[in-house]
């Protein structure tokens, strides 16, 4: 992941294989309210599905994590539903 702004509040915690999250951000500096990330390479014309949304989501519940985002290289596939719902909100470029 790289990103840990000027404290330090980002941390490393995956990678290839690590279950659906990268990486964790604290909001605060008692590390108390964080965000979960979970980051995505993918080659051009490559999407974001919904079982790979569904897998995060579930890696966010694995953890209880109350924020998350995904980041990726690629756009969002049509069957990935965009937009609020009672659990959170997607947004992204649609292919």
């Amino acid at each position: 992941m790289g990103y840990v702004g000027a404290e330090q509040r980002g941390k490393r915690i995956g990678g290839t294989g690590d279950g659906g999250v990268d990486g964790v951000i604290d909001q605060d500096p008692l590390g108390l309210d964080k965000i979960y990330v979970q980051a995505k390479k993918y080659t051009e014309g490559s999407n974001i599905n919904r079982e790979t949304v569904q897998a995060f989501v579930g890696a966010l519940q694995g953890v209880g994590a109350g924020k998350g985002v995904f980041i990726s290289s690629g756009g969002i596939d049509a069957q990935v539903p965009c937009g609020r719902s009672g659990q959170g909100e997607l947004r992204g470029a649609r292919t």
